[in-house]
């Protein structure tokens, strides 16, 4: 079998596995295991080569104005796409922003020579997360992986709540996707904040991220902030920093 990626969570999956001799196609921004970052490239962002690089807010605008024209963020490199052959595609339609969507991974396979199955990867729970593992184990014949992949990740997650249940205290705990505008996590993050022992001054687990007001921000009191920008490593999130604390109170 021949498989693409056009997301980096699929692109861990289908090497946890085992599966990375097979993988022909992977993002620009897929780089775990550091071995994916030597694979193909077949998706590439409008962002990805400007210089100097854009602050978050410019990040933002332009992202708005191009989704309102109808425009993409993201460019699929047909060629590449072509050359691999691929008989399965990995894709996602929870959000155009954070990864190419389904619907133009979809309109791309039809300027293949052969066509491939599509398998969209749009958990909202982490039991989605788990099921999406078990989905691509099945399309690629390594279900027996799959179950243990999954199996080892439950006795993880349930060790994980079963201490943070003993916990005396639960900290309000503010997770952020974006800096400017600020905006909070959706879908699995709230869970994930709620199974660790905090309490989510926004968001829960039913919506997706959604804009905060700022004035919002400073009455919910968090007593833990958690800076996971969306698309950013670590050292460019720290950039955002000063963004945060210019901001009264």
């Amino acid at each position: 079998m021949r498989i693409c990626s056009f997301l980096p969570s699929a692109t861990e999956i289908v090497y946890a596995l085992g599966l990375h001799d097979q993988l022909y196609g992977v993002t620009f921004e897929c780089d775990y295991p550091p071995d994916a970052r030597h694979k193909p490239k077949i998706v590439r962002s409008l962002f990805e080569h400007i210089d100097p690089p854009l602050s978050s807010g410019e990040i933002s605008q332009i992202i708005g104005q191009r989704l309102q024209e109808g425009l993409g963020i993201y460019e699929v490199d047909l060629e590449v796409l072509q050359a691999a052959e691929p008989d399965l595609l990995l894709s996602q339609a929870i959000c155009e922003v954070c990864a190419i969507s389904s619907r133009q991974v979809t309109e791309c396979s039809l300027r293949l020579a052969k066509t491939p199955q599509i398998l969209s990867l749009d958990p909202q729970y982490i039991g989605d997360v788990l099921n999406d593992i078990r989905r691509v184990a099945a399309a690629t014949g390594t279900e027996a992986r799959g179950e243990e992949i999954v199996a080892g990740l439950q006795v993880r997650i349930a060790a994980v709540a079963e201490r943070a249940a003993q916990a005396m205290t639960r900290p309000r705990v503010l997770h952020l996707e974006w800096a400017e505008p600020v905006m909070c996590g959706g879908h699995w993050v709230p869970e994930m904040i709620d199974m660790a022992g905090g309490v989510n001054c926004f968001g829960d687990k039913e919506t997706g991220s959604f804009r905060l007001d700022w004035e919002a921000v400073v009455e919910s009191q968090p007593e833990m902030i958690i800076l996971m920008l969306c698309g950013y490593t670590a050292q460019r999130a720290l950039e955002d920093l000063p963004i945060l604390a210019a901001k009264p109170g």
